[in-house]
């Protein structure tokens, strides 16, 4: 089964009224099962906060149009390989590259 992130009530559309459960969730007024967990849990943290909130109202908004949940990056090999040939440096995309000398 498909995950619609932003979706909590698992209607199949993302408004204001996911916004409004994942603060409940947020703030400890309703508990979510695992699905509406995962669904709410937009910035991919593993907890829904207002953060999450905040993400889905943007969202509603048309501020953004993704969830950083659905961002897909390349694991640090990749980077490690090929991020000198790209003339991509590892600060520039926001990980940390861990290499032991010797």
């Amino acid at each position: 089964m498909a995950v619609y992130y932003g979706d909590p009530n698992a209607d199949g559309v993302v408004d204001m009224g996911d916004a409004i459960l994942a603060e409940r969730f947020a703030l400890g007024l309703s508990v979510p099962t695992a699905d509406q967990r995962k669904r709410a849990d937009v910035d991919g943290d593993g907890l829904v906060t207002m953060a999450d909130v905040q993400l889905i109202e943007q969202y509603v908004l048309g501020a953004i149009t993704q969830f950083p949940v659905e961002l897909i990056l390349p694991a640090p090999s990749f980077w490690r390989r090929w991020g000198p040939l790209l003339g991509v440096g590892a600060a520039a995309v926001g990980i940390v590259v861990v290499t032991r000398k010797g």
